[in-house]
């Protein structure tokens, strides 16, 4: 395989790989902006607490990272949503 084909080929790849991306982000807009979509956002952000710290010290003064990184962890997913339907629709309005 030359060069070319090769580069031809990882064009290819990552035309189909954004065309993707933009099918899902499509899929997240038009599920999450529905009003049903916005009172899941709603209550996902608060229930992983999108908007606190990720340090919270435990009942004995102590930080525990590992906890710190499932909380970390869980806002990700959000936020990721989030991004998502940003993506699939710009104009998309979203306040906790």
């Amino acid at each position: 395989m030359t060069l070319e084909e090769k580069i031809s080929m990882a064009g290819a790849e990552q035309e189909r790989r954004r065309k993707d991306i933009d099918r899902t982000a499509q899929l997240y807009a038009d599920v999450f902006s529905t009003e049903s979509g916005q009172e899941v956002l709603a209550h996902l952000a608060k229930r992983f607490d999108l908007l606190g710290r990720t340090f919270i010290a435990a009942d004995r003064g102590d930080l525990n990272a590992l906890r710190a990184a499932v909380r970390d962890g869980e806002r990700a997913v959000v936020n990721h949503i989030l991004t998502l339907v940003k993506t699939g629709k710009p104009d998309f309005k979203f306040s906790l």
